[in-house]
């Protein structure tokens, strides 16, 4: 009987180590992604906020108004801003919106994982993907707005009012989507403190 198990108690035990194996990788794996994505955020968002380029540096050539990103702002609005731009604060701008759109990407991804830990007990593949859908078109809005600044910037002196107006719609829309995943975050925080909670009653 012995001799006869021991065959069955291999496997069994080989299909376990197997899938450790592949559960630790997966760890890894999910790891590597967190610090890559963490990283590129810190290098993107110094890019957007403190360097030499970013939006703080940008108000001196201004008046101090800085970027379109994160405010209201009428087609008027972004005339009055371009009229007193210096010709500096164009190049230093693109410069800036070159970051952005990389940001933008990135933070998309970093919106996405912290929803997933938060909600990670609580929905499955089909949940994952629905929460995804509110980063996507936020990230989707920036660019968006970032194109159409773009062409503004380019294209000065000649102002085109449609393009200002696709902007500030962007914005505005990006703006919306923020404010949704903030509430999609701070519930998921809830949600998965109530299961750990749950989970060391049992």
């Amino acid at each position: 009987m012995n001799g006869k198990n021991k065959p069955h108690q291999s496997s069994t035990e080989l299909n376990i180590a197997a899938e450790s194996g592949r559960i630790q990788k997966g760890v890894r794996a999910s790891k590597i992604v967190w610090i890559a994505v963490i990283a590129v955020f810190a290098a993107t968002f110094y890019w957007v906020e403190f360097s030499p380029w970013g939006s703080h540096a940008l108000q001196q050539y201004n008046g101090g108004y800085g970027t379109f990103d994160m405010k209201s702002y009428s087609p008027e609005q972004v005339q009055n801003v371009l009229s007193v731009m210096e010709p500096e604060g164009f190049t230093v701008y693109k410069k800036y919106l070159a970051g952005d759109f990389l940001f933008a990407v990135d933070f998309c991804l970093l919106q996405i994982l912290l929803l997933w830990w938060c909600w990670k007990s609580a929905v499955g593949r089909k949940g994952k993907a629905l929460l995804a859908v509110v980063p996507v078109l936020r990230s989707l809005f920036d660019i968006v707005e970032n194109i159409c600044i773009w062409i503004m910037l380019s294209s000065w002196p000649s102002f085109t009012e449609s393009c200002a107006s696709a902007a500030g719609t962007a914005t505005k829309f990006k703006l919306l989507m923020i404010g949704l995943w903030s509430v999609l975050f701070a519930v998921g925080l809830v949600v998965r403190i109530a299961y750990w909670r749950k989970a060391r009653q049992v």
